[in-house]
């Protein structure tokens, strides 16, 4: 199973990792691995931690058989005003042009802020030498730019003054 060789990897880099299967995502086996900003030190102890989900998305058809979609999803805050949904749309249709891997997202429905980041990989990749180096990429990510969004959710600022404070 991949999901348990990501597992393996992720370890070996000195990260906590779980693989909770199906039954209780309801989709597919999710590997939850907890990671915290490249600024979390004891030092810094209020920086954040974020739970990291790798998944393996199922593909259909033949021409995609030999690939595989795997996710990398972190929700970035539990609850999120949903008065302040339009603001973040806003924000975020400006802001992942700047964002060098993945986007952050919205999911009213749900009141899920969140990062995304998809990846195909082909069935023979067995991620060895770029799984944990993509999982401290995404960790960056999470530290540099989730302020942004965090921002837009919120509620403090206007669409104006984001978009002012970050340059757009």
């Amino acid at each position: 199973m991949k999901l348990q060789q990501f597992k393996e990897l992720v370890e070996e880099a000195g990260l906590v990792a779980e693989i909770i299967p199906a039954e209780e995502t309801k989709s597919t086996d999710v590997l939850l691995v907890r990671v915290g900003s490249v600024d979390h030190t004891e030092e810094n102890p209020d920086e954040r931690e974020w739970q990291l989900e790798i998944s393996i998305v199922p593909m259909f058809g033949e021409e995609l058989e030999n690939n595989s979609l795997v996710q990398f999803f972190s929700c970035l805050h539990p609850e999120v005003s949903k008065e302040t949904a339009g603001t973040i749309y806003e924000v975020l249709g400006n802001f992942n042009t700047q964002v060098p891997l993945g986007a952050f997202g919205y999911v009213q429905a749900q009141n899920v802020l969140y990062y995304l980041h998809s990846q195909l990989v082909h069935k023979e990749d067995d991620f060895k030498d770029t799984l944990s180096e993509l999982v401290w990429l995404i960790v960056f990510i999470l530290t540099r730019y989730s302020d942004v969004p965090l921002a837009a959710a919120s509620g403090k600022y206007d669409t104006n003054a984001i978009l002012k404070e970050i340059g757009l």
